[in-house]
């Protein structure tokens, strides 16, 4: 099955409350699939009902075994009984930024910065202390929550500066990747 096909056949499990989109993200989640560039343990904090996981494991050529975090107690249940229930334990309810894992644990983790606003530096700081030697920090922003802090780009956060970050753009978002 093709991409768009996949979308349109899942579209009843996207909404605003379900995972921050109202239609299938065809674009969002086109622009974030070549950022996957390997398999293994995947943590997206912020994760809604773990759409964007189901999709990368579908698509992404690797071998992906997902995790979630979300505040929302009613996500993270249609995670673990409808979207991924073969990963059920690897869903948990809990704040973006009190997440607790053994450091070096995740190959890639995905999120938005703004999630631990105003300490975007320290969240950092913690996501790559929870990478692997090898791992991937990927912070996919879309672009009407920069345009609502007066930004531009990823590069117009201060947390930001002096860290060694590649900035991508993608449809509707932005991408900040860090490479350990």
């Amino acid at each position: 099955m093709d991409i768009i096909s996949w979308l349109a056949k899942n579209r009843q499990y996207f909404s605003k409350e379900l995972n921050g989109y109202v239609n299938p993200p065809s674009g969002p989640y086109l622009s974030i699939l070549p950022l996957i560039d390997r398999g293994g343990k995947i943590l997206e904090l912020g994760s809604g009902n773990g759409m964007l996981l189901k999709f990368l494991m579908k698509f992404s050529g690797h071998k992906i075994t997902p995790f979630g975090i979300d505040r929302k107690k009613n996500v993270i249940t249609m995670a673990k009984k409808e979207i991924l229930p073969n990963y059920k334990d690897n869903f948990t309810v809990s704040d973006v930024v009190d997440y607790d894992f053994e450091n070096g644990s995740f190959d890639i983790i995905i999120t938005n910065p703004f999630y631990a606003k105003p300490n975007m530096r320290d969240f950092t700081k913690k996501c790559l202390e929870n990478l692997n030697t090898s791992g991937r920090l990927i912070y996919a922003v879309p672009n009407d929550v920069l345009k609502s802090n007066g930004m531009i780009g990823l590069n117009d956060v201060k947390d930001f500066k002096g860290l060694n970050m590649r900035i991508s753009k993608g449809f509707d978002l932005s991408f900040g990747i860090f490479d350990k």
